[in-house]
């Protein structure tokens, strides 16, 4: 056997070198790497420590631990590194993506070169493991050190199918595709009249400060419930009674439903006013927490800067929003789990 490949059998556990900055997806990847696809076994006597161990110790290490290595590095000579990138390319060519990527990674850190960290994020792309192909063409365009619209390409592809990927299997007829022109949305066959071709539902929403009173809008489904009074504003009144009529005849039907308890939220049904109490307005509602009516105020006032507080205008609400709905998820969820434990 040559020095080359007495070399690299002898090259300390990669995942030691690990040094705190792998993501769980890329500690699980190389995990199942490991035991499925090269049959290694963790606990085994022959390694210095457990991968998964070690991968544990590095994502759950403060910030500080995590800024030293996990044992000396290991650092490969010119040789060894061209044997190992040559490897990587040939697991590749032969379609093993996952030993591909595990040769990649397998390469310390600091020596992984341009072409590597395209070729890992290119393994996982096709495997599907977005997230990590993400994060390896983020590092590749960092190495690369300049502008490669062939990087940015790939690593908006892996954005893509990370954030879309269940949506692209529930609608079948369209794909999202990205190339040096943008991001657009493409149908993959003729799609009927009338038919749905994609739903995106925010998880939460708020209204921007700056139209909140010009362009109210439903508070669960930003339905807008503009009147024509409002539209209008001063000028209403100096139209002309019959064209009031007119406007008034042509203008989407509104009926404004506020909340029973408190006067800063406003719904286009009693639909969306239960949603929204049961999501998170009962919480948020100033009849129950009266804390909130100063940051419902400040919307209303239309405050876009305060000093060392907030400078956008975008909602502060959002925020509040969110936390709410994550709280009352929790509480959600532990009540049925004390049901069903009972």
């Amino acid at each position: 056997m040559s020095s080359v490949e007495d070399e690299t059998d002898q090259t300390i556990d990669p995942t030691i070198q690990l040094r705190g900055c792998t993501s769980k997806e890329e500690a699980d990847l190389i995990l199942r790497i490991r035991r499925t696809i090269l049959h290694l076994d963790d606990e085994s006597s022959n390694e210095r420590s457990s991968p998964k161990k070690e991968i544990n110790s590095a994502l759950s290490s403060s910030p500080t631990a995590a800024a030293a290595p996990l044992s000396p590095p290991s650092t490969l000579s010119t040789a060894t590194l061209d044997f190992k990138i040559e490897r990587a390319k040939q697991k590749y060519a032969a379609g093993s993506l996952e030993e591909a990527f595990y040769e990649c990674w397998k390469i310390p850190l600091e020596q992984r070169p341009l072409e590597i960290w395209k070729l890992g994020g290119e393994c996982c792309k096709k495997l599907r493991i977005f997230a990590v192909a993400q994060r390896w063409f983020s590092e590749a365009i960092h190495v690369c050190r300049s502008n490669n619209s062939d990087l940015n390409v790939k690593l908006e592809q892996a954005r893509i199918g990370r954030f879309y990927n269940n949506y692209l299997t529930q609608y079948s007829m369209i794909d999202i595709r990205v190339d040096q022109r943008g991001k657009g949305i493409y149908a993959k066959r003729v799609i009927s009249s009338g038919e749905d071709i994609f739903t995106d539902i925010s998880i939460v929403h708020a209204q921007t400060v700056d139209t909140l009173s010009v362009s109210p809008a439903c508070a669960t489904c930003t339905t807008s419930l503009l009147t024509p009074s409002v539209y209008f504003d001063t000028t209403w009144s100096r139209i002309p009674e019959k064209m009031q009529r007119q406007i008034e005849e042509y203008w989407p039907t509104i009926s404004p439903i506020s909340c029973p308890h408190c006067p800063y939220e406003i719904y286009c049904s009693d639909t969306c006013r239960e949603q929204a109490w049961t999501s998170y307005h009962r919480l948020l509602c100033p009849s129950v927490n009266p804390e909130t009516k100063e940051l419902y105020q400040f919307c209303a006032n239309r405050q876009i800067i305060v000093r060392d507080t907030w400078n956008s205008i975008f909602s502060p609400m959002i925020i509040a929003k969110l936390i709410t709905m994550i709280i009352i998820n929790c509480l959600t969820n532990i009540q049925s789990w004390l049901t069903k434990k009972k």
